[in-house]
């Protein structure tokens, strides 16, 4: 209580709106940081201001803020999905695996950590589990067109046009707009056409 008196109320309900809500990273970062110095406590702050750092592509220190958020509150699934994708992007795959995991292990019916699962399995080059995560997320939401573009990425690598094609053709069927599918459909010299 008496770091609240000390501080001004109208600065105080400002860092937590500019920490929970504002969409400008650096907001965020400050809002978050001033929230972190008056109560270390908080897992969310360190959660919030991670995905800013993300999002800004500061990847070490949004490890370490993920990392921070998930001392604080070990269930907290997104933390472990986002520590995870920073460490995708730093080709840490391994590190992400584990991250992923616990997602699973937290949420078993956790679509993205399904997929990132499998993304992760397929840079490492380990295709076949690559294809059971991506297998896994359709089961669990079969609505969701970037399991069925990663499987089709897979089946392509396998060798299987055929395959591949199917794949790439469902995901756009569930978003038209889908570059990704569009882009592997045109590098097998296919075409794409909404309703065919």
């Amino acid at each position: 209580m008496a770091l609240l008196a000390i501080a001004p109320a109208g600065a105080w309900a400002d860092a937590i709106s500019d920490c929970g809500r504002s969409q400008n990273y650096d907001v965020v970062i400050r809002g978050c940081t001033e929230l972190i110095t008056k109560n270390p406590a908080d897992a969310n702050p360190y959660y919030n201001r991670g995905t800013a750092y993300l999002g800004r592509g500061l990847l070490d220190l949004a490890i370490a803020d993920f990392g921070w958020a998930i001392q604080r509150n070990p269930k907290d699934a997104e933390s472990h999905n986002n520590r995870g994708s920073a460490y995708m992007r730093k080709d840490q795959y391994e590190r992400a695996l584990q991250d992923y995991a616990r997602v699973i292990e937290l949420n078993p019916k956790d679509v993205l950590a399904w997929n990132n699962r499998g993304e992760a399995y397929e840079k490492l080059k380990k295709l076949d589990l690559a294809l059971e995560a991506y297998n896994k997320a359709i089961e669990l939401n079969p609505k969701f067109a970037r399991a069925w573009k990663n499987r089709g990425d897979i089946y392509a690598a396998q060798g299987n046009r055929e395959g591949a094609s199917v794949e790439y053709r469902k995901a756009l069927e569930l978003d038209p707009g889908y570059k990704f599918a569009q882009d592997a459909l045109k590098r097998m010299n296919l075409l794409w056409e909404p309703g065919k």
